[in-house]
């Protein structure tokens, strides 16, 4: 609270003008940021400008906010993925903060005063040391106008920095290895390497070495290690904060197959340093890239904390510097900084088995004997796609009422598409119908989420790799779901690809192929989340109470289904149900584009 709002006032009134608020603190800034309508903008950014001058650090207030943040700390040492990530930041580092455990120990939380916390709001809440975005729908001049009204005067003051100590160099290299056991059901493996930060020119190529790993379904460790039903999840990423990185790859599987899906990733990895990536494979990462770059500018939220993150870095149009290099970087510089950054002798790795499991390795040697011990049968090259299948032309579609801004059209047969043209670079199709997990039998629950996610791994035009490769080659993301009341096949491109996405998706929604090999992957997969949502302290207390609440409805059941409902499934049952819910079914399409709607309404003729 301030002296004029109490405490729980700033978000009543931020609630009050349409909007809503939040905030969060990792480790190299904190962000506060509030969205409302334009009619509000200028309530909100008093609210803003209240808190952010003269906050209230009020003893009661804090030693109960103290005992939420130590039940959080608490979880999340129930979290597996938590625990296995932080850890192996500790193991990566000798001296940096970045080993600590982030949220911070009981023991150490118990300590804080207000004094410390009021102390290092005054050092670090300065103007010199805060960048404020905004984006909306507001007259610049005006908002402006208030910026210095709300803020102008606010004193300032040179920060006081502590920088901790920095990482020594110098030393031999050497695999580093941490193994931990606990009451969980999944195995948790964290591989990671020191990286330069955000702003080093290495950062764009090492980001790309990720998106060639783990963007897509087209992607090395997607098809080398989750295709192959090695884990139930598997992705990496380049974490960089502001004064370094760290490189991970996470796999998430079963305890006997653990050892087998770390081999299956660390051979991927293997393959980009020795330069096995093709130019195909680079140009799909970066049309993923490209594609989910543009996507964070759909929304004002987005768009405001991108100005504000780059803003931080020293200028907002960093960024287009940042894009510019990742945009052009080619297979060559993505195998040089994997060689230079991600080599065997930097890394480390960070196993968490259930206590129920052998031990994997005694000792990072043993490990790595473990990992280098034989290589797993080499993917299949990715190539770019050729030609679209050839399609029946599209039949027309009719006008049959405007509501609003939506345009609802009909096909031949009277399926509506309702179109909405809306400004942006990305444009959203979407296929809906009624009926999801609530028309599983009991004695097949978990049909419909499985019947959506197998639809995804192959058409009876296109193959599981050449659905992927189509989709990310044109920087689409291609999803499904299957909720208790709604079935839905979406997927969001880069507006100038929507015809062809269109194509796409027409053949995923009307002519999925139901393998057997694709099927047992996807069961695979699902009994595996089963099995994880056993060891999450939320998502499985939740469930329970979900069971007892509609006991005996099907909102009651689990999407995913149960062990024994998936065991007997087969693919006879997932076509039976496409056939019912989807090629039966009274469906419709949802098109959001900048594009003219008469001609997005005529894609889904």
């Amino acid at each position: 609270g301030t002296p004029s709002l109490g405490v729980g006032e700033i978000a009543r009134v931020t609630k009050a003008n349409g909007g809503y608020l939040n905030a969060g603190t990792i480790y190299d800034h904190t962000h506060y940021y509030a969205v409302l309508p334009s009619t509000g903008f200028a309530a909100g950014l008093a609210v803003q400008a209240d808190a952010y001058a003269n906050s209230l650090i009020d003893a009661s207030e804090l030693a109960r906010e103290l005992e939420v943040i130590i039940e959080e700390a608490k979880r999340k040492q129930d979290n597996p993925t938590a625990l296995a990530t932080e850890t192996l930041f500790e193991l990566l580092h000798d001296q940096h903060r970045m080993r600590r455990w982030r949220i911070g120990r009981e023991a150490g939380l118990r300590t804080l005063e207000r004094a410390h916390v009021d102390r290092f709001y005054r050092n670090f809440y300065r103007p010199s040391n805060t960048v404020l975005s905004i984006v909306g729908d507001v007259d610049p001049d005006a908002a402006l106008a208030l910026v210095t009204q709300l803020y102008g005067g606010l004193a300032d003051a040179p920060v006081v920095r502590t920088p901790g100590p920095a990482e020594r160099t110098g030393a031999a290299p050497a695999f580093r290895y941490r193994e931990l056991s606990g009451d969980i059901q999944q195995a948790e493996l964290v591989f990671g390497w020191r990286t330069p930060a955000l702003l080093h020119p290495d950062t764009p190529a090492l980001d790309l070495v990720s998106a060639v790993l783990s963007s897509g379904r087209a992607s090395r460790l997607y098809r080398g290690v989750r295709e192959r039903r090695l884990a139930s999840s598997v992705n990496s990423a380049n974490y960089t904060p502001t004064d370094l990185g760290v490189f991970t790859m996470h796999i998430v599987a079963r305890a006997e197959l653990a050892v087998p899906a770390a081999r299956a990733a660390w051979d991927q990895l293997r393959c980009v340093r020795d330069g096995a990536v093709t130019t195909d494979e680079v140009d799909r990462a970066r049309r993923v890239l490209e594609a989910s770059w543009l996507r964070r500018f759909a929304t004002m939220e987005g768009q405001a904390n991108h100005l504000a993150s780059w803003e931080l870095l020293g200028g907002w149009e960093r960024a287009g510097d940042y894009l510019d290099a990742l945009l052009s970087t080619d297979a060559a510089t993505i195998a040089d900084v994997a060689q230079r950054y991600l080599a065997p002798e930097l890394g480390g790795l960070v196993a968490y088995r259930p206590a129920s499991a052998p031990a994997f390795a005694i000792d990072a040697a043993m490990m790595r004997e473990r990992l280098d011990a034989e290589r797993p049968a080499p993917l299949a090259v990715a190539t770019r796609p050729g030609a679209a299948t050839p399609v029946s032309p599209a039949r027309s579609v009719t006008l049959d009422r405007v509501d609003g801004a939506v345009r609802v059209y009909r096909t031949a047969e009277g399926m509506p598409v309702l179109v909405q043209r809306r400004s942006g670079a990305i444009g959203y199709l979407g296929w809906f119908a009624r009926g999801g997990s609530s028309t599983d039998a009991p004695s097949q629950a978990g049909l419909a989420s499985m019947a959506a996610r197998t639809a995804l791994k192959g058409t009876q035009r296109r193959g599981s790799q050449r659905l992927a490769e189509d989709a990310e080659f044109l920087g689409g993301v291609l999803s499904s779901s299957a909720s208790p009341d709604l079935l839905q096949f979406t997927l969001s491109v880069p507006v100038r690809q929507m015809a062809d996405a269109a194509e796409l998706l027409g053949d995923v929604v009307q002519r999925p192929s139901f393998l057997a090999e694709a099927f047992e992957a996807e069961r695979a997969v699902a009994l595996a989340s089963l099995a994880s949502m056993r060891d999450d302290m939320y998502r499985w207390p939740m469930r329970v109470a979900q069971e007892a609440a509609w006991a005996g409805h099907p909102y009651g059941r689990s999407l995913l289904g149960t062990d024994e409902t998936l065991a007997r499934m087969t693919p006879d049952d997932l076509m039976g149900f496409h056939r019912t819910h989807v090629l039966e079914s009274s469906g419709a399409v949802v098109i959001v584009a900048d594009m003219d709607p008469d001609d997005a309404a005529a894609l889904a003729g």
